[in-house]
């Protein structure tokens, strides 16, 4: 554990459709982390879900573990269990099967297989000696740390204050860290906002300077819905103009299939439903739309607003993902995050915010068609459609709500087509 900090804000925890004090629901479950704790010599005391959410193999399960050893003595553990993993083995990493034969990945954090350099950006004098090996001044020997964001195998933010400083440690695959920090200079240079970089380490470290503006899902409520969604429109249109180096982040849609069965093992009953969905969305799916630089992951949370004017943006991050794409994914990713920003407000009590999310999705809907590209809203729906399954799998959405959506969109494309 990074000094005296607490495991909360080592790692952030993200909301689910589960509450805080969760125990295993099912003995399957109770098994699995049995299991996990038995792997470390320990014996499985309590847990609590801190995180769910679509990974590169599948889902990625974070618990808060407490641990017992043979004398009683407790002690506090994380850990990710990912399904689906891909064939690759890496050190540290425990695989497992389920009841039903399906391998599990299995690691504790911060040992990330594919972040290797998590464990430095969140150790206080390692996250302070990569800020000073890239010159940036007056960093003291230790640092407070709190995690932004932590995205399991895929990426992790890290805040870094000090007296009269911040900066953000961006974590990434090994290897990645200097064609990222190159696309926020070329992004810049291009009259797009994201933050400097001003360094980076080839164990897949960044230095980011810090994001001018407020996070827009804390403005969003004082927002004008169609000046904000203008100038989301004119950021897509920029970015669209920046040559891109390669293929931006892979297309939801395209495990629309995987979605599909892990919802209908939550829901039997909907099998049909569900195998109808994915043979109205791989149709939508065709013929492909035009190609051109996009962001891949494009949500309320990658934008900033300023506070002063809470329509007009000031900046965009997280461009990992950014590259050659369908628009439409980028359309679709909107909607969904506003649709799950929602649902966690309505939860949440945050009348306010869950109303302004809600008018922001419905009139986001009307933008989908385009008549440079025909195709386009068909596909946006299609593409929305595979995240409402992801969010029934993360907790965010009931299975049948979801499902119900699903059809109203798919419904709206297909009619539209004729």
């Amino acid at each position: 554990m990074a000094g005296s900090q607490s495991m909360a804000s080592i790692v952030p925890s993200r909301r689910t459709g589960r509450q805080d004090g969760w125990m295993p629901e099912t003995t399957a479950e109770r098994a699995l982390l049995e299991a996990v704790a038995a792997s470390v010599g320990l014996r499985f005391h309590a847990g609590r879900l801190v995180s769910a959410e679509a990974g590169p193999g599948g889902i990625v399960t974070g618990y808060a573990l407490t641990l017992a050893d043979d004398a009683g003595v407790r002690s506090e553990r994380l850990v990710y269990i990912e399904t689906a993993p891909p064939d690759v083995h890496h050190s540290g990493v425990l695989r497992l099967r389920d009841e039903q034969g399906d391998e599990r990945a299995v690691w504790f954090y911060p040992d990330d297989p594919r972040l290797p350099a998590l464990a430095d950006a969140v150790l206080p004098r390692r996250a302070a000696g990569l800020l000073a090996a890239v010159g940036v001044p007056g960093v003291p020997p230790s640092v407070a740390l709190d995690v932004a964001t932590y995205r399991p195998g895929k990426r992790a933010v890290v805040r870094v204050t000090w007296p009269g400083g911040v900066r953000y440690l961006k974590v990434v695959a090994p290897g990645s860290a200097q064609a990222l920090a190159e696309r926020h200079a070329t992004w810049i240079a291009h009259g797009i906002p994201v933050p400097a970089a001003e360094g980076w380490f080839p164990t897949g470290v960044i230095v980011l300077a810090e994001q001018p503006g407020a996070p827009a899902t804390e403005v969003l409520p004082a927002a004008e819905p169609d000046r904000l969604l203008d100038a989301i429109d004119a950021l897509r249109a920029r970015i669209a103009s920046v040559p891109a180096e390669g293929p931006a982040r892979t297309s939801l849609a395209v495990r629309f299939d995987w979605y599909r069965r892990r919802v209908t093992q939550v829901v039997p009953h909907a099998a049909n439903r569900l195998a109808a969905l994915d043979r109205a969305v791989a149709g939508l799916l065709q013929p492909p739309g035009p190609r051109a630089t996009i962001h891949g992951d494009l949500h309320l949370g990658q934008l900033f607003l300023d506070p002063a004017d809470p329509s007009r943006l000031t900046g965009v991050i997280d461009i990992d993902t950014a590259g050659t794409g369908d628009p439409a994914d980028d359309a679709a990713a909107l909607w969904a995050h506003l649709v799950a920003t929602t649902a966690h407000a309505r939860d949440g009590g945050e009348t306010d915010r869950a109303d302004a999310a809600s008018v922001l999705a419905d009139r986001a809907v009307a933008r989908w068609s385009t008549p440079a590209d025909p195709g386009r809203a068909a596909r946006t729906a299609a593409i929305a459609a595979t995240h409402l399954l992801g969010h029934v799998l993360t907790g965010v959405l009931p299975a049948e709500e979801a499902i119900a959506r699903a059809e109203a969109l798919v419904a709206g494309a297909l009619e539209g087509r004729t």
